[in-house]
């Protein structure tokens, strides 16, 4: 069975009061669903461009610090990378890239043969450096495992 992001719910999504552009009630309001991207595609180290020039573009969509920018690349590159190490053969890629007022979260997943953890240990350090929050997490299938990160990187830099 492969991984999907469906059913998933955003790692670091923010409660409707603390994002003012969600509040309810309003013609105009709009949620972190509402600048969501999903893409599947190829767990393969040819995509990872496509991956990263999403991400950019998201990033600068929102405004973003261009070394704030440069961070999230660098991110999804580290996190892509990973889970297309471990992916099984032929398995897809499953990305969803949500834009919040101030940050970029990504959401990744796949499906493993084997409870792989998503990233080395210097792969790691690399996130945890990169990243103001970072989750991995190993979901056991009946025929596999899904392997799934999640990251959220600021995308200003907070004002002196």
């Amino acid at each position: 069975m492969p991984a999907t992001l469906r059913s998933a719910q955003p790692a670091f999504s923010s409660s409707p009061a603390a994002d003012p552009r969600s509040s309810t009630g309003s013609a105009t309001a709009r949620t972190a669903v509402d600048d969501a991207v999903e893409v599947i595609c190829p767990a393969t180290a040819e995509q990872l461009p496509v991956l990263r020039a999403i991400a950019t573009s998201i990033a600068l969509r929102a405004d973003a610090d261009l070394d704030r920018v440069a961070d999230l690349r660098l991110a999804v590159d580290e996190a892509c990378t990973a889970l297309v190490r471990a992916a099984g053969p032929g398995e897809p890629l499953h990305c969803r890239f949500t834009s919040h007022p101030d940050a970029v979260e990504l959401e990744v997943a796949v499906w493993s043969e084997y409870p792989a953890t998503p990233e080395d240990e210097i792969g790691a350090l690399l996130l945890a450096s990169l990243t103001d929050r970072l989750a991995t997490e190993i979901q056991s299938l009946d025929d596999g495992y899904e392997l799934r990160s999640s990251l959220l990187v600021s995308v200003r830099r907070e004002r002196s």
